[in-house]
């Protein structure tokens, strides 16, 4: 009898371990990933093949690219790696930002600075876009949602997220993460 030794009939089928390929919702590219036998999806990160550097680089070159953007990358300070849900949400807090300043702000110029310092690594996004009002965007409204998962991911991981904008003045969104978080 199927499933008499309290496995499920589907985990030794091995068709029921199907690859899947979505849209990535941020719009940076394909997500690829297998569902488990127990239906959950499994996302193959674009950091397993890059460092945390190099996958932002190429997602904010990658979002620019087409758009009448300059498009900067810094680092400063000596790269190193952190926990790798840490470089995951740093890596989606960045997409979100530049995303937001080539959809929204009509900017010219986005400029992203990871630096590493010995207590923390911070991920700086600035552009010379349109702004808003700072305050307002911090009410969980449909219009302000990318802020508010930005946010989200920053306290996830034991980091804070500020955003500093005004309206005709640019945007700055920092997130800032304790070394505590580094890969040991």
């Amino acid at each position: 009898h199927a499933g008499g030794q309290g496995l499920p009939g589907n985990a030794l089928n091995p068709r029921a371990i199907s690859p899947v390929v979505q849209a990535d919702p941020d719009g940076m590219g394909i997500v690829e990933g297998s569902r488990s036998p127990t239906g959950l999806l499994t996302i193959a990160p674009a950091l397993e093949t890059r460092d945390l550097v190099e996958a932002l680089r190429e997602s904010g070159t990658r979002a620019a690219a087409g758009q009448p953007i300059r498009f900067e990358f810094d680092v400063a300070g000596t790269p190193r790696r952190f926990a790798g849900n840490v470089e995951h949400q740093l890596l989606r807090i960045g997409q979100e930002a530049v995303l937001n300043a080539v959809r929204h702000a009509r900017a010219q110029q986005v400029k992203m600075t990871l630096d590493y310092t010995g207590e923390a690594v911070a991920l700086r996004v600035a552009d010379d876009g349109a702004g808003f009002a700072a305050d307002a965007a911090s009410e969980e409204t449909s219009d302000h949602y990318g802020i508010t998962t930005m946010k989200e991911r920053a306290q996830q991981v034991g980091g804070r997220l500020t955003i500093t904008s005004r309206p005709h003045a640019g945007t700055v969104i920092e997130a800032v993460v304790p070394a505590a978080a580094e890969e040991r």
